[in-house]
């Protein structure tokens, strides 16, 4: 049986092309982003959290053009984004720092409704 990321990874790789639009709608340590960049180099990440430790230590494993640092909540990412061929949550807090700063359930709630309109055909959360 898979680990729910590596589902995740397994279920991402099987649905996007190297030129896909993808939102790391949590980017954390930064090792979505990086799994992500690697599947899509012609492709574009957006890479977004709310705080700024995370978008620092995803810009320190990244070596690549292919991404964009957002330090904003993935509630807002439909003022960043039109069309997105996929999204990735992986939800919680911030390993290694305050674990009362976590993801909120409105929030990323909203965030889904906000993103439905500017997924792509067939493509996924």
């Amino acid at each position: 049986m898979l680990r729910i990321i590596d589902f995740a990874h397994k279920v991402a790789s099987e649905n996007i092309t190297d030129s896909s639009i993808i939102v790391d709608a949590t980017c954390g340590n930064g090792n979505d982003t990086l799994f992500l960049s690697k599947l899509a180099p012609k492709g574009h990440i957006y890479a977004f959290d709310i705080q700024s430790q995370a978008i620092q230590n995803t810009k320190n494993v990244i070596d690549s053009d292919n991404v964009t640092f957002i330090n904003d909540s993935h509630e807002f990412i439909s003022n960043y984004i039109n069309n997105i061929d996929l999204v990735m949550f992986n939800l919680g807090y911030l390993p290694n720092s305050k674990s009362t700063i976590t993801t909120n359930s409105k929030k990323t709630i909203n965030a889904i409704k906000n993103i439905l309109p500017r997924i792509n055909k067939k493509d996924i959360i």
